[in-house]
C-alpha cells in the first residue's frame, strides 16, 4: 500500500493525474464522439480503437490532451453576460492573480518553523490548491465536452449525411480555440515574467 501511495503521490506531483482528469478525459469524450460520427456507428469505432498499436499511445495521449486544452479555451471564449462560460480564475485581472500566487508562495516559504515542518506544510498547501484547480478544470472541461458531444450526435442524427460537416465544425472550433490559447498563453507568460522577476528584495523570503 505504501508503494501505491508513493506512486500516486509522484504522479500527482508531476501533474500527470491533473492532466488526465482535466484535459485527457474531456479530450477522449470528444475523440470518441468524432470516431462514432466518422464510422457512423459504435461497433466500427470500437474495432478501430482496439486495433490501435501500443506504440501510438503516447502521441494519442498528446492529441487527447490538446483536444482537452482546446475545449477549455473554447469555453473561455464563450461569453455569457460579460463573463466567460469557463473561468480560469476569479481575480479582477491576470496581474492580480499572479500577485496573489506570488504572495502565496512567498508566505509558505517564509514560515518561521523548522525545515521539516515547512516542507510538510508547503506540500499540504500546494496539494490542496492543486486539488481545487483539478476540480475546476475537470468539471468545466468535461461538462463542455459532454454538451458538444451530445449536440453533435443530435445534429448528425437529425440531419441526414451531416456527420462530416459536424466533424469539420468541431475541428474548426478546436483550431480557433487553440490559436486563441496560443495568444492568451503568450500574454500570461509576459504577465508572469513581469511579476516574477522583480526587484531583488521582492524575491527574498
Amino acid at each position: 500500500m505504501q508503494g501505491i501511495a508513493e506512486a500516486i503521490k509522484y504522479l500527482y506531483q508531476q501533474f500527470i493525474l491533473r492532466d488526465v482528469v482535466a484535459y485527457v478525459a474531456p479530450g477522449a469524450i470528444i475523440a470518441a464522439c468524432l470516431l462514432r460520427l466518422h464510422f457512423r456507428g459504435l461497433d466500427l469505432a470500437l474495432m478501430f480503437i482496439r486495433d490501435i498499436p501500443p506504440v501510438a499511445y503516447v502521441p494519442i495521449y498528446g492529441l487527447l490532451f490538446t483536444i482537452g486544452l482546446g475545449i477549455q479555451n473554447f469555453g473561455e471564449m464563450i461569453k455569457f453576460r460579460g463573463r466567460s462560460l469557463l473561468k480560469d480564475h476569479a481575480r479582477e485581472n491576470d496581474k492580480a492573480r499572479f500577485d496573489k500566487l506570488q504572495d502565496f508562495h512567498r508566505t509558505v516559504l517564509s514560515r518561521q518553523v523548522s525545515e521539516q515542518m515547512t516542507n510538510e506544510y508547503s506540500e499540504v498547501l500546494e496539494r490542496t490548491r492543486e486539488r481545487i484547480e483539478i476540480k475546476k478544470y475537470a468539471s468545466g472541461n468535461i461538462a463542455l465536452a459532454l454538451v458538444i458531444s451530445a449536440t453533435s450526435m443530435l445534429v448528425a442524427k437529425t440531419f441526414t449525411n451531416s456527420a462530416r460537416w459536424v466533424i469539420l465544425v468541431i475541428g474548426a472550433i478546436l483550431v480557433v480555440s487553440l490559436i486563441r490559447a496560443n495568444h492568451w498563453q503568450a500574454d500570461q507568460a509576459k504577465t508572469w515574467e513581469d511579476k516574477a522577476i522583480g526587484p531583488e528584495e521582492n524575491l527574498k523570503v
